[in-house]
């Protein structure tokens, strides 16, 4: 007979005793799952939903935290997934993110116009200028000879860049969960607050999973990839062949 599953207050004090069965600090977990130490801590302690940056996240952490305590996650989560109503709406990165502020249409269309009737009006001013200094000069000196520069021996290109495997660099233009993978082994599975880029290296294969596609840019052996919208989840798969690199895209 299956064990039943365990009550939304037993989630954190079956994290708990598994942690502490194992002699596992807060700070060692902390380190190895990559997850900041104070969603552990209200992960054990039952804490509400808003003391993370989202719900998609909470559960993101407690599936991260279960597996690494050897903890089958599914059951944690069915009990931890108990929400509100009014608060099981908000389960894409889309919502959890504030969206980019816009600028009002009748804004942007006013200036718009002032910026077209601008430039026709410089347009103008100086068709008239040309004309008058023109006037007095004989017609035959009006048209100069266009002059020709030295040229010299060009310097050569310089060579392209060779990669014996996958080189990503990820920069977090916005909050943004992230997830990589390399050759097998998991890199890395936290939140990037913006910053400057992250560069993440394979061999053979790279997955990566990007919680705010939008919000990130994203280079593959120095080509840049397009990555997505605002709030989109996207996975990519990265392999290099016989070097060069083939992305596929979930």
């Amino acid at each position: 007979m299956a064990a039943p599953a365990p009550s939304q207050q037993d989630v954190g004090r079956t994290l708990r005793r598994a942690r502490q069965r194992h002699r596992v600090q807060l700070e060692e977990a902390a380190d190895t799952t990559r997850i900041p130490k104070r969603y552990l801590e209200a992960l054990e302690s039952n804490a509400p939903l808003d003391a993370y940056p989202a719900p998609v996240y909470a559960r993101a952490f407690l599936r991260e935290y279960a597996t690494y305590l050897r903890i089958d996650p599914e059951p944690l989560i069915a009990r931890f997934g108990a929400f509100a109503p009014e608060e099981v709406h908000l389960m894409s990165m889309g919502e959890a993110l504030a969206p980019p502020r816009r600028w009002p249409g009748r804004v942007l269309l006013a200036l718009s116009i002032a910026a077209l009737v601008g430039l026709a009006a410089v347009g103008v001013m100086s068709a008239r200028n040309n004309a008058r200094g023109l006037g007095n000069v004989p017609h035959h000196a009006r048209t100069a000879p266009a002059s020709h520069a030295p040229t010299g021996p060009r310097s050569p290109a310089p060579p392209a860049r060779t990669y014996s495997g996958i080189s990503a660099v990820v920069s977090v233009l916005d909050r943004c969960w992230i997830a990589v993978v390399a050759d097998g082994t998991p890199v890395v599975q936290r939140v990037f607050d913006p910053s400057q880029g992250h560069t993440f290296a394979a061999r053979h294969s790279l997955d990566l999973t990007l919680g705010n596609a939008g919000g990130v840019r994203l280079v593959l052996n120095g080509k840049h990839i397009p990555t997505g919208n605002p709030g989109q989840v996207l996975h990519l798969g990265v392999v290099f062949d016989h070097g060069t690199i083939h992305v596929t895209r979930a």
